[in-house]
């Protein structure tokens, strides 16, 4: 973990910034008269340490981690294959199709939509 002074924060800014965002598990610490005063940090990868706090924090989400972690050691998973093939979504499945076909669905709603709007203005 690299630090450095307020002052050098100051006149490198841009370049530690760089550095924190390229490499987010390396945080920056920041010196205040020789004592540890901030951190440095990625944005994403904070977000990442704040969830997850919250999940530790969270008995339930816990419960839940500690239930499956123990339903993968029982072998007590579905594969992901076989999900895929009994949704009729195989691996021969073209995902275009499945995007194309919701496209469509989302332009019929749309079209539908602006019929019901030129009704109501009485076009």
């Amino acid at each position: 973990m690299e630090t450095v002074t307020a002052t050098e924060l100051h006149d490198r800014t841009a370049e530690l910034t760089e550095q924190a965002m390229r490499d987010p598990e390396q945080p920056i610490v920041i010196e205040k008269h020789g004592k540890p005063a901030v951190v440095l940090v990625d944005a994403r990868y904070f977000e990442g340490l704040i969830e997850t706090l919250d999940l530790l924090g969270d008995p339930e989400a816990m419960e839940q981690i500690r239930e499956g972690l123990a339903a993968v050691k029982a072998g007590q998973l579905i594969d992901h294959a076989d999900i895929m093939k009994e949704a009729g979504l195989g691996p021969s499945t073209n995902l275009n199709s499945v995007v194309r076909t919701r496209k469509q669905g989302v332009a019929k709603n749309r079209q539908r939509h602006r019929q019901t709007k030129n009704r109501r203005k009485g076009k």
